[in-house]
């Protein structure tokens, strides 16, 4: 047993979504034809150019919107196709807001709201002594040794680098060996968003058609990431209304089908950055609420006696053994 909040890959419609990118051992998808493979140089700078800005940040403030895309895509046509002009997204209830302050402290807050309308908190916080997690929807929260630095974070359990900026402010790199995992990497035209300078894009592809896409749009001012979007392609079922949450968790069950003679229907998340001024220590402080659990591993049978004599009533810990032998060790 091992504690794990609710885990940032449910973002990008789970783990599949980013396992090939920010996974630096992960094996070539096509053995051999990275040599073929059309790296643009200038799209593998820009990538390193973002991946070092990210590593020598002194402090980041960014809120994470998410936002999803539905449109049909007539048979015969491209299935690797931008999103249609005009198109209206459809709302995401999760929003993800990152603080960092060198040397060591991080706060990462997913907020998802399920169809009853119940916000549920997922935290990651390094306070410069202790690591916290906490999982509003168990009620528990774990907590170890603070490192020296945010490097020593991605060593720590429970720590989730599912998004690509976390693992760069992590000291990692989601790009490595890109040229071995990938088919290819280009740049795209600029990109104009209200408010924004023109953003260099970068697209990421594999040539399997039943694999997703990553498009990352990056400052050419500051080398941020101002959006990712991840696309999947043509996909055989719409949402399962069984499903617990938004159509992001849909992705578990849609099954990628080929462009035959019917239309299909293509799906992309859309993640915007938003960034603030560097946040003051205040916003790293932590305190587990009130009647939150410790979660700890249990090691052996004394563990589980210890851990029942903390957090459960003496009424049911008499219940639990009565007519059992056992001996509870009390502080």
């Amino acid at each position: 047993m091992c504690a794990r909040p609710p885990s940032l890959g449910l973002l990008f419609g789970l783990a599949f979504l980013l396992h090939s990118l920010c996974s630096a051992n992960a094996t070539p998808l096509v053995k051999g034809h990275q040599q073929a493979s059309p790296f643009d140089p200038k799209a593998l700078q820009l990538l390193d150019e973002t991946l070092q800005t990210y590593k020598t940040l002194s402090s980041l403030q960014e809120e994470t919107v998410f936002s999803a895309y539905n449109w049909m895509i007539p048979p015969g046509a491209p299935v690797h196709a931008d999103i249609p002009d005009g198109l209206k997204p459809q709302s995401v209830a999760r929003t993800l807001t990152l603080s960092v302050l060198k040397p060591n402290l991080f706060r990462m807050e997913l907020k998802t709201t399920d169809t009853n309308n119940k916000v549920q908190t997922a935290l990651w916080v390094c306070d410069g002594t202790t690591f916290w997690t906490y999982n509003s929807e168990k009620n528990y929260y774990t907590k170890h040794p603070a490192p020296s630095d945010l490097a020593g974070l991605a060593k720590l359990p429970g720590m989730d680098m599912s998004a690509p900026e976390v693992m760069m402010l992590l000291g990692q790199n989601p790009f490595a060996n890109i040229q071995d995992r990938f088919d290819g990497a280009r740049l795209l035209p600029p990109l104009h968003l209200e408010g924004l300078p023109p953003l260099d894009g970068v697209e990421i592809w594999q040539e399997d058609t039943t694999k997703n896409l990553i498009r990352l749009y990056i400052s050419p001012k500051n080398h941020l990431i101002y959006r990712i979007v991840f696309e999947t392609l043509p996909l055989s079922s719409s949402h399962d209304p069984s499903l617990v949450g938004d159509d992001v968790d849909a992705l578990a069950i849609r099954r990628p089908v080929s462009s035959g003679d019917s239309p299909s229907t293509a799906f992309a998340l859309v993640c915007d950055n938003k960034f603030g001024s560097s946040p003051s220590k205040e916003a790293f402080h932590f305190s587990p609420p009130r009647g939150a659990l410790l979660f700890q591993p249990l090691n052996s049978p004394q563990d589980l006696l210890d851990y029942l004599q903390r957090n459960m009533q003496k009424t049911d810990l008499h219940h639990m053994l009565r007519g059992r032998k056992a001996r509870i060790i009390r502080p």
